[in-house]
């Protein structure tokens, strides 16, 4: 799903268990559970692979500014009326934004890995992890390699999440959408409600 779905159910789920550490763990959690329900963006790693990049990275432009005003919208709604200072956080908003933070990190595990892949001296824009996940992880590349190989078996196990339920996709992108919307909404509803 879009880091505009998993935020809220970041956030929602910061606020409910009131402990950063629970928060941050329950977020990440959130992700593959989120991840493993089919939501129609199989379609957008494939325009990778068939080299539309403009198509890609305009989703993922409009993804990132979604969660940024996301964010902003969050930030106006508990502080809009008791602003004193640039950045009053209170502990229940400090405790969101961890939640938040666990339940949108592993979908920068695959730009970690492309970088990772970049610094060893590999070009190019590959798609999938390395599929020889028997080699020990420092084995290639001293430590960069290590962290290659950490990222690249991090991508793949969230590449099989996606695919837990439903090997082949079933919906098509625009059916994804409306199902990530009726995510999204459900999840900004029941974090209006929690407070």
């Amino acid at each position: 799903m879009f880091l505009t779905v998993h935020a809220p159910a970041g956030a929602l789920l910061g606020v409910l268990f009131g402990n950063p550490f629970l928060a941050f763990i329950f977020g990440l959690v959130s992700h593959f559970i989120l991840d493993a329900i089919p939501h129609g963006d199989r379609e957008v790693g494939e325009w990778l692979e068939k080299k539309k990049y403009k198509k890609y990275f305009a989703v993922v432009a409009a993804d990132f500014f979604l969660l940024g005003l996301e964010l902003a919208v969050l930030y106006w709604w508990f502080n809009h009326e008791k602003i004193t200072s640039p950045f009053p956080l209170l502990e229940k908003e400090r405790v969101m934004l961890v939640g938040i933070i666990g339940a949108i990190l592993p979908d920068f595990t695959f730009p970690a890995w492309w970088v990772s892949r970049w610094l060893n001296g590999k070009r190019g824009l590959v798609t999938q992890a390395d599929p020889n996940p028997s080699l020990p992880p420092l084995s290639r590349g001293g430590w960069m390699g290590g962290l290659e190989r950490l990222f690249g078996a991090c991508v793949s196990f969230h590449n099989r999440l996606h695919k837990m339920l439903y090997p082949r996709e079933v919906l098509t992108w625009w059916q994804g959408l409306l199902v990530q919307a009726g995510f999204w909404l459900l999840l900004v509803v029941g974090l209006y409600f929690t407070f």
